[in-house]
């Protein structure tokens, strides 16, 4: 999957996350960034929500 367009469409929908590529050092498997150190414990299911709703619409 796209990892960059999920990117895009999370941070549409207001979700903040980074595609792990500008961390890597060499190629691999296409991956997010989650932090979570911020979200109210009742953030979390909605922002789970959000992310998998982008993650399928790409």
């Amino acid at each position: 999957q796209d990892a960059a367009a999920v990117v895009r469409k999370a941070r549409a929908a207001g979700v903040k996350v980074t595609d792990l590529d500008g961390n890597r050092t060499t190629p691999g498997e296409p991956a997010l960034v989650l932090g979570y150190g911020n979200l109210a414990d009742n953030g979390v299911e909605a922002a789970a929500r959000l992310l998998r709703r982008a993650m399928t619409t790409v």
